[in-house]
């Protein structure tokens, strides 16, 4: 419809203030983009059709406004006209209403669909991607750049369908009227696009340096935050201070100067439009006063004017919108393009295990040419308790995650009672363990569901035996709901009570083995020493492993492995080991004080 043109957006939050984001292969990205609006097509259809109509009626009222003009002086004549642009203007809000009301689901449906294809894609993916990459990065990929998707199609789509047969339209409207009247209005483009382009040029470096600046000094803020104890401990609360207001003041001073050279462009453009309005009425006025047009052309053309500069500026934003977008979608498919996990692979699906294990000359390598197992061979017999030492790095904790899949060997074999674990079904090999890692994670549900996570129900009764045999009852007692409670991470409970839940929870799940790495690092040694007949209970009869730095917490394991470099140094129990006088005993003296 005809109206000034809006303003043209350059800043920080604006695709023209800062340089664009491409895609590596936007043509490919867009047409598997496109297959994800499967379900959501005909709806995209009628909005194609909506956005011809909304181009159309914007074209049609700057000549139905020329003809009122001409027919001002006849009000029967103008009174038809009137009622019929009302009428379209009428039409012109209930298809934009209807666009936006049919718009707003379908991009809400297509960032669902996503969303939805890109967590289960995450469930099934292996640790060793999770390890490379980003937890950040991901929930960005997952948050900004899926909803820079859906605003893309919500938005941008059926803008660019409007603005695309408006600026057609509209220089067929011209056309048909007047060619030298169209000749005027066109060869203002390429002044502003030079305009744009002379602006744009010079703010985009300055809005990137302030987006840099900005990252800094959010990041500092956030160290701030997270390490306000030690600030406050080192009495480094000045220095804090100045450094923070140095970033400030620098963040301002570009700030200053984006603005600047914003502010200018609006101001330029309008000087450039009125300009080309003054030429249109001076020609307009001769060729009128020649009887070659009428005074409601004239009329008609500077509305035109208006229409005919407002698809230029916006198409370049949209374009960039689609860039960044493409670009977005990119990122996302990377993620849904990872190799998975494949849980289903293995004969063995259902079988009952002793818990015999051997590691044949396994090798493994998180990086090529850098291994961090090496030749490791060992057999052990089912029902024992085994202990793995050795300084951090020494490959102890890859070792469990090769046991258990999260990664495979590069070399080598795991016989699970005489069978290569690659023959189990990798959902059944894993629910053969349980496990207590040294970061206690615990969900946002209750108690119960924390406890009884990875079984098919909550047995409460279960639930409280287990708290009561290692300790965990007291406290749990203490919270709100008691059992009921829902654990959150705002400190509702200490380092030490959340690793005693997760030792319960390994204990509910009944496991024929048993993994524990530093499962009693974040306790005190009378809470350990509480804990650790719950913990002998839960590993008779079961073969069990042990990853630990505290030596007197291992001393009665069956079998000892002392590792270094990813290699075997020594094996045996602790009583063997001492009598070697190598590596373990030294460790141990060292930690006992002798």
């Amino acid at each position: 419809m005809a109206s000034a043109m809006p303003p043209v957006k350059i800043g920080p939050g604006s695709l023209l203030g800062r340089e664009k984001i491409k895609p590596k292969n936007g043509k490919a990205t867009l047409k598997r983009l496109i297959k994800e609006t499967k379900g959501s097509r005909q709806g995209l259809f009628g909005i194609l059709l909506l956005s011809i109509v909304i181009a159309f009626s914007s074209a049609l009222a700057p000549r139905l406004i020329g003809a009122i003009v001409n027919q001002v002086n006849t009000l029967a004549n103008a009174s038809k006209y009137i009622i019929f642009l009302f009428l379209l203007y009428c039409g012109d809000y209930l298809a934009r209403f209807l666009q936006e009301y049919f718009m707003a689901p379908i991009g809400q449906k297509i960032v669902h669909q996503l969303r939805c294809t890109m967590f289960k894609k995450m469930s099934v993916l292996p640790l060793s991607f999770f390890d490379k990459t980003s937890h950040g990065d991901l929930i960005s990929r997952m948050t900004n750049d899926i909803d820079l998707i859906s605003s893309t199609f919500s938005e941008s789509f059926a803008k660019l369908v409007i603005l695309a047969i408006t600026f057609l339209s509209v220089i067929v409207m011209m056309f048909s009227l007047s060619l030298p009247l169209s000749f005027l209005v066109i060869i203002a483009g390429p002044f502003v696009f030079l305009l744009i382009n002379f602006i744009t040029k010079r703010t985009k470096v300055l809005f990137s340096q302030q987006q840099v600046t900005l990252g800094k000094l959010s990041g500092q803020m956030e160290e701030s935050i997270s390490g306000y104890s030690v600030i406050k401990a080192y009495c480094q609360e000045q220095n804090m201070i100045n450094s923070f207001k140095e970033n400030n003041d620098k963040l301002q001073e570009l700030g200053i100067k984006a603005n600047i050279w914003t502010g200018i462009l609006m101001p330029a453009i309008n000087v450039m439009q009125n300009i080309d309005f003054i030429f249109i009425v001076i020609v307009g006025s001769l060729l009128a006063d020649k009887g070659i047009i009428t005074i409601g052309l004239i009329s008609s053309f500077v509305l035109y004017a208006r229409q005919f500069m407002r698809p230029l500026n916006e198409l370049a934003s949209i374009y960039n919108t689609l860039q960044s977008a493409l670009a977005g979608a990119e990122r996302v498919f990377e993620i849904m393009d990872n190799k998975e996990e494949n849980v289903s692979e293995g004969i063995i699906k259902e079988t009952s295990i002793k818990g015999d294990i051997e590691f044949k000359e396994v090798c493994f390598a998180y990086v090529k040419d850098k291994p961090v197992i090496k030749n490791f061979s060992i057999k052990i017999n089912h029902g024992i308790k085994v202990a793995l030492v050795g300084e951090t790095g020494c490959g102890k904790t890859t070792l469990i995650n090769l046991l258990t899949r999260m990664y495979d060997v590069t070399s080598g074999q795991i016989l699970l009672d005489g069978l290569d674990i690659k023959e189990y079904n990798l959902k059944q090999l894993r629910s053969y363990f349980g496990v207590v890692l040294q970061d206690s994670e615990i969900f946002n549900d209750t108690v119960y569901a924390n406890l009884c996570y990875g079984l098919d129900s909550i047995n409460k009764a279960r639930c409280k035996e287990v708290c009561q045999s290692v300790g965990a009852d007291a406290f749990i007692l203490r919270l709100p709901q008691g059992y009921e409670s829902v654990l959150t991470n705002d400190g509702m409970l200490s380092e030490g009570e959340r690793q005693l839940l997760t030792i319960a929870r390994s204990i509910m799940v009944n496991a024929p083995m048993i993994i524990l790495d530093e499962a009693t690092s974040n306790v005190d040694t009378r809470t350990e020493k509480n804990i650790k007949s719950a913990i002998d209970n839960m590993t008779r009869g079961r073969t069990s492993f042990f990853i630990a730095h505290r030596l007197s917490t291992i001393k009665d394991s069956d079998l000892i492995i002392h590792m270094e470099h990813g290699e075997i140094l020594e094996v045996g129990t602790h009583e063997e080991l001492l009598k070697l006088n190598n590596g373990y005993a030294k460790m141990y003296r060292l930690q006992v004080g002798d």
